[in-house]
């Protein structure tokens, strides 16, 4: 039982730090990731892209 709930615990830590880190890099990545190359797009890709993962992001926080 004590193997069991060593590894819940350890599980769940994972889980937890990869929740924060996932949404501590994820803004800057998806920007990067969707702005354009050359030229311009129909819409400022990176500004809706920034502002869709904070919201992102305050939704996962009120959340928990």
């Amino acid at each position: 039982m004590k193997t069991f709930k060593t590894l819940l615990i350890f599980a769940l830590s994972g889980a937890l730090i990869g929740a924060v880190l996932a949404s501590l890099v994820a803004p800057a990545l998806l920007g990067w990731y969707n702005s354009p190359g050359m030229g311009k797009a129909l819409c400022d890709c990176l500004e809706t892209v920034k502002d869709t993962t904070a919201r992102l992001v305050k939704a996962q926080l009120l959340g928990t």
